[in-house]
């Protein structure tokens, strides 16, 4: 990890500035970081690596840790992170149990709660299952990243000028995120240096949402646009005019499809901007995210300011082609006030069965965590915790292996070495993999788009035209 002095691409990595905990806070298990980053160690060969990897598969052999989950399967536990209008952010895990009757229960655990920044916090988001990274952002205009293995703060990002306004990982080695300042920056999780700062909306940006490939990026902002990004060069690639601001923009788990949330409905489009669906309620919408169901169907979370959450499988299309509908499969229920977000997160049992958990926050102050059964409509809370009436704004949640957070220090220096590696990989298929097929099917369907005359040419044009019509009130 670099020194804040080394970051100075208008991202600079800096101590946190927290104001004095409480009793309660300090008590929490998170560690302030002092006056710098840490500076991480050289790395070692790669004949190093392979005898210190030997070594430590030969102490795991001999320890009675479980072993974390195979490649390919859900993780065993539930980690969630929120944030709040009072600064304050809370991080709790959980796990699903089988009780002798065969029924199952959901335990939570509340892991820390502290002030993490100095007005109300925004967005929040977890990097991954794979990856120690959480990044918070708040009014105060920085982006806070913390090591959630190690429980403390690593430093600020001040690559903005105004309100953070979206948080979110494209892939495990890069953070994108978007501001009221009305810009865009993608920052990389090894060094977290500032790649690029990408510009083209008027006015503040809402919501920004990558690709699952992690290519391309959709934003919606004050300007009534949805953009469309290259994350490889830092570059709009094409825009189209929407009637309303979008308050939320978000692409489906397969990149097929996007929503776009507005006031009182949510619009599903397919990737060359054809609508696909429409959903409308009498009262505010708050959010809207995708999941997978363990049947591979893609559902859709919409939050309401009702205090309901209802649930549409997207792949179950009703009604006519010009105002479809997908069918409502669930509903969660009972938070006594608006929700203000809601997520899924897939986990094991500790039978091993697979399991879809959906957790909610509101502005009752309650995180609540649900498992759903298609066979009724309906769903009460499986379990809850409590924040004594903290008005929540932001969600974020992810599963993870709870045993591969057990290392002692030694073993945490090997595994960020490890990850360095790994993280150099993924700059390199990042940056050279430039035909990749995801990609291709998308900049195709842009482009066929464009003929049919619905994408609105280039954001170079735009930003040229900009530049001419202040030239001429500066002449004047």
């Amino acid at each position: 990890m670099a020194k804040p002095s080394e970051l100075k691409r208008k991202a600079v990595a800096t101590p946190a500035t927290v104001p004095r905990k409480s009793k309660k806070a300090e008590d929490a298990p998170i560690k302030r970081q002092r006056s710098e980053v840490a500076v991480r160690k050289a790395k070692p060969t790669k004949a190093h690596t392979a005898v210190r990897k030997e070594t430590h598969e030969q102490q795991e052999t001999h320890s009675h840790k479980v072993s974390p989950a195979a490649p390919g399967s859900a993780p065993r536990g539930l980690r969630i992170v929120a944030g709040s209008y009072e600064r304050f952010l809370y991080g709790i895990e959980g796990v699903v149990h089988r009780e002798e009757d065969g029924n199952y229960t959901v335990s939570l655990t509340p892991r820390f709660v502290f002030p993490a920044h100095v007005s109300s916090i925004r967005c929040v988001a977890c990097a991954g299952r794979d990856s120690k990274w959480l990044a918070t952002g708040g009014m105060d205009e920085t982006i806070k990243v913390w090591d959630l293995r190690r429980r403390k703060e690593v430093g600020a990002l001040t690559g903005h000028e105004g309100t953070i306004t979206s948080l979110s990982f494209p892939t495990r080695t890069f953070l994108l995120s978007a501001s009221e300042d009305g810009t865009m920056n993608l920052y990389r999780t090894r060094d977290w240096a500032l790649l690029r700062t990408m510009r083209g909306h008027k006015g503040r940006i809402n919501s920004a949402s990558a690709h699952p490939s992690g290519r391309v990026a959709l934003s919606v902002g004050a300007d009534r646009m949805i953009r469309m990004w290259d994350l490889r060069r830092g570059m709009g690639s094409a825009s189209v005019k929407i009637g309303a601001e979008a308050e939320k923009i978000v692409w489906d788990t397969q990149g097929k499809r996007f929503a776009v949330l507005t006031g009182r409905q949510v619009l599903v489009f397919g990737t060359n901007m054809s609508q696909l669906a429409r959903i409308e309620h009498p009262k505010r919408l708050h959010d809207v995210c995708f999941t997978q169901s363990n049947d591979k169907h893609e559902w859709m979370l919409v939050p309401t300011e009702a205090g309901v959450v209802h649930i549409y499988d997207v792949d179950d299309m009703q009604g006519s082609e010009d105002e479809a509908t997908p069918r409502e499969i669930a509903r969660l229920v009972g938070h006594s006030n608006r929700v203000r977000s809601a997520c899924a997160t897939h986990i094991q049992a500790d039978d091993q069965t697979q399991h879809v958990l959906f957790t909610t926050i509101s502005s009752d102050g309650l995180i609540r965590v649900f498992r759903v059964d298609e066979s009724r409509l309906e769903h009460e809370a499986s379990a809850h915790y409590d924040t004594k009436k903290s008005r929540l704004t932001c969600l974020s949640s992810v599963g993870f292996d709870p045993d591969a957070t057990e290392f002692d220090e030694d073993e945490e220096e090997e595994d960020d070495e490890d990850e360095e590696e790994a993280d150099d990989d993924d700059d390199e298929d990042y940056d050279d993999e430039i035909d990749n097929e995801e990609l291709a099917r998308l900049e195709e369907e842009v482009r066929q788009a464009r003929e049919a005359g619905i994408i609105i040419e280039g954001l170079d044009d735009e930003e040229e035209e900009e530049e001419e019509e202040e030239e001429e009130q500066e002449e004047d």
